[in-house]
């Protein structure tokens, strides 16, 4: 299992998330995190973002990377209708 690490804006963006948008967020992730991405919606990245991925949670989009470490480093997230 890797471990996830975020950055401060996606910390506060979490915990100002509604209770059950919060609750599939974190189970994605869980999901992320232990390795059964199959039915996630991840997207390779690529121009000015190559090396980073983007998982979409409903309406909503958080970008990460691979960190060394066995480390998933949220670094972005997107709001409703943000095209990442």
């Amino acid at each position: 299992m890797m471990r996830i690490s975020a950055s401060e804006p996606v910390q506060l963006w979490l915990q100002g998330l509604p209770p059950e948008t919060k609750r599939r967020v974190r189970a994605e992730l869980k999901a992320l995190a232990a390795g059964t991405t199959k039915d996630l919606d991840i997207k390779v990245l690529r121009r000015e973002l190559e090396g980073f991925l983007r998982l979409r949670v409903g309406d909503y989009r958080i970008v990460y990377h691979l960190a060394p470490g066995r480390m998933i480093r949220l670094d972005l997230r997107g709001h409703p209708g943000c095209r990442l």
